[in-house]
């Protein structure tokens, strides 16, 4: 949060989103070739001494294609379909979790 005050409860509430990530289902075959876009968002989650997880998240008019590249709790070459609500609950803009002034 470049040194600025976290708001603690908020950021209680975005770590405890990721014990959970739910895909809305499995993309074709076909979807993961036709998205042309880099992806537009991305999530790593670290541990102690590793990386935990690293999905990248690429645009579509329905929602996100969700790749996953890193870490526990996928296969590489998986593509998973992710909703905009629950993307956003998983990327949400850094200033979500400052503190209020």
């Amino acid at each position: 949060m470049n040194g600025q005050a976290t708001d603690s409860a908020a950021l209680a509430r975005y770590l405890d989103r990721l014990t959970t990530i739910t895909a809305s289902g499995f993309a074709t075959p076909v979807a993961p070739d036709s998205v042309k876009a880099r992806a537009v968002r991305g999530l790593t989650v670290r541990g102690a001494h590793s990386v935990l997880l690293t999905l990248a998240f690429d645009s579509l008019s329905s929602g996100f294609l969700v790749h996953h590249l890193a870490g526990a709790g996928g296969e590489g070459a998986t593509a998973y379909l992710m909703t905009f609500w629950d993307v956003d609950g998983l990327t949400p803009a850094s200033r979500s979790l400052l503190h209020a002034k």
